[in-house]
């Protein structure tokens, strides 16, 4: 490996950012769940406002080993939506038209004159048939690549 030393260098300079960054990025995680903690009204629910003045009430205080809520803020990594659970979707998958478009070309109105003419039970066993052909064929392609 040519850049071995390079990648050594970056690897070693991620983890230490990640080390430096670690400890804001908890902290801001943990002031987060006191507002959500001290923003509820009596039915449970969290009061926007309310944790809004929380937040404001401690932006330039001190709040970890000399740094105010601001400072930690701006150092604290940022969780994108899959982290913070504000991300779902849902996928739908047509098995028969998985099926058809598996197959090669050539062989598509035989398998999808098959895939009208069978059942979902035979048609799960079809698929995972194909799915070990497919997987079968890849190995061997990797074999006679190495």
């Amino acid at each position: 490996m040519k850049n071995k030393y390079l990648v050594v260098f970056f690897g070693i300079l991620f983890l230490a950012l990640s080390i430096y960054f670690l400890p804001f990025t908890v902290m801001d995680f943990k002031i987060h769940q006191k507002a959500n903690i001290e923003s509820r009204d009596e039915s449970g629910n969290i009061d926007l406002k309310k944790k809004q003045e929380y937040f404001d009430s401690i932006w330039n205080k001190k709040v970890m080993l000399g740094y105010t809520y601001k400072q930690i803020k701006k150092k604290a990594l940022n969780f994108g939506l899959d982290l913070q659970g504000g991300m779902s979707f849902v996928v739908d998958v047509d098995i028969d038209q998985l099926i058809i478009n598996l197959t090669k070309k050539k062989y598509r109105t035989q398998i999808k004159y098959l895939v009208e003419n069978i059942s979902e039970k035979k048609k799960m066993i079809f698929l995972s048939m194909l799915m070990k052909l497919k997987n079968i064929f890849q190995t061997v392609i990797l074999i006679f690549l190495l």
